[in-house]
């Protein structure tokens, strides 16, 4: 019988999708930094202004869930988290979410036994923010209305 010499190609480590994921996602929030700035009544973006007006509140008269969430993410990002908080509370828990997904996807190259522990802290997460989320704008649509 003879052996056979094929080789098998290299194949990456199986934590290197998870490191290069992490790192992609927190690049994408350094950039997001970098290209928006806000006052909490403002966006700038490459320093000209943001103007996106809410077509659900032009049209409806109330806020859509999403209303606030630029200005609540940059100035998040340029760490003012109380008037982020104020402004959209779902602006800090998405920063705050993504970057802990990035740092638990760096986690789990290096410990990759505990992959399911990231997935289940992650479905949690997403459903408390979410949950969070829509009592915020549910209150908002109830003020406002």
């Amino acid at each position: 019988m003879i052996a056979s010499t094929t080789t098998l190609p290299n194949r990456p480590r199986a934590g290197s999708a998870s490191v290069v994921v992490s790192i992609a996602i927190l690049v994408q929030l350094a950039l997001v930094r970098l290209a928006f700035w806000s006052d909490g009544r403002t966006v700038l973006f490459l320093g000209a202004p943001f103007g996106a007006d809410c077509w659900v509140r032009t049209h409806f008269g109330f806020p859509c869930p999403a209303c606030g969430l630029t200005r609540s993410v940059t100035l998040t990002l340029y760490g003012n988290w109380s008037q982020a908080m104020t402004l959209h509370p779902a602006g800090p828990l998405a920063v705050a979410g993504l970057s802990l997904f990035a740092g638990g996807l760096f986690w789990t190259a290096v410990v990759p036994w505990r992959r399911d522990l990231l997935l289940n802290a992650s479905l949690l997460y997403a459903g408390v923010a979410l949950v969070w989320w829509t009592a915020w704008w549910i209150g908002q649509v109830k003020i406002l209305g």
